[in-house]
């Protein structure tokens, strides 16, 4: 897979590549979130649009800055995020641990779902994602971005991942305690 370390600032200019592929630039779905039909890079992948409709939602707490999807052996591709712009240094911090995290609640997730082995889908969930922090530059403001790299065996495995991605960066995240004392009123 190419990697995209080239879009470090948000919003980027639409791209028309060498062999005719369309980029169609750095949308900020949370300000034009209409703009979604746009990313034909999610096309065919239901949960990859519900997914950044969830996370670009007007109440979020994150938000995305790009993606891809496709199949080839396997279901592969990436999307990036991080923190809004509106969050305070403090947490902008969180992103260097949040794979951690997200792999913590993942296993507690299982074992209250009563999941026999829950080590074992934390395990697949890791193998199955490579988490990556880079720079990101947004609207004059520097700090990172995650760009998480998957690779599945299944729409169904998909499925899973990130409806638990989603849950956990859009509800299960948000409502930390120190995370919540510190969020801004109006994200």
């Amino acid at each position: 897979m190419e990697s995209n370390d080239h879009f470090i600032k948000f919003p980027y200019r639409k791209e028309v590549r060498d062999n005719g592929d369309i980029n169609n630039g750095g949308i900020d779905l949370v300000l034009e979130p209409q703009r979604i039909s746009e990313i034909h890079e999610i096309n065919g992948f239901t949960w990859l649009k519900r997914f950044i409709q969830t996370i670009n939602s007007e109440n979020g707490f994150f938000m995305t800055f790009g993606c891809v999807a496709g199949r080839e052996e396997k279901i592969v591709g990436y999307i990036d995020f991080s923190v809004r712009p509106q969050a305070t240094s403090s947490l902008r911090t969180y992103v260097h641990n949040l794979e951690s995290l997200f792999y913590s609640y993942l296993h507690e997730s299982m074992s209250n779902m009563g999941q026999e082995n829950p080590q074992q889908a934390t395990d697949y969930a890791k193998m199955s994602l490579i988490w990556e922090e880079t720079p990101l530059e947004i609207y004059g403001q520097t700090y990172s971005k995650l760009t998480v790299i998957f690779q599945v065996v299944s729409e169904d495995a998909a499925e899973w991942i990130f409806s638990h991605l989603e849950y956990f960066l859009s509800e299960y995240f948000p409502s930390l305690p120190h995370v919540k004392a510190q969020r801004p009123v109006q994200m």
